[in-house]
């Protein structure tokens, strides 16, 4: 597997000003948020819509095993901002454990 992409996963914090207000941001997760990944992009077929008319992209990245992903996450890859919609695992043996992640980039979403 030809993992030739540098993603950066990210989860939503709240905080909040001085004036008790709720800010929400994003920061990276974790020790290690950074991994090599297999960017894999799926074609209109498998999405039953046309990526160019309707102003989003999805993706399956393939990466190796982690166990601490989940669908309110986003990655950061290729100067755009990825919500993952699925995490799958694959090849369960221990040593070739891998994750497959669908994610999609909706236009004007983080702009």
């Amino acid at each position: 597997m030809n993992r030739r992409e540098r993603i950066t996963f990210e989860k939503e914090t709240v905080t909040y000003n001085d004036y008790n207000e709720e800010i929400t941001s994003w920061s990276e997760i974790g020790t290690t948020p950074s991994m090599w990944a297999k960017a894999i992009p799926k074609t209109s077929n498998e999405d039953h819509r046309d990526n160019q008319k309707s102003g989003f992209q999805r993706y399956n990245f393939n990466i190796l095993h982690r166990n601490d992903l989940d669908i309110q996450m986003r990655i950061r890859w290729d100067g755009r901002y990825w919500d993952i919609k699925a995490v799958e695992t694959l090849h369960k043996e221990p040593r070739n454990k891998e994750l497959l992640i669908t994610a999609e980039w909706t236009q004007g979403k983080y702009e």
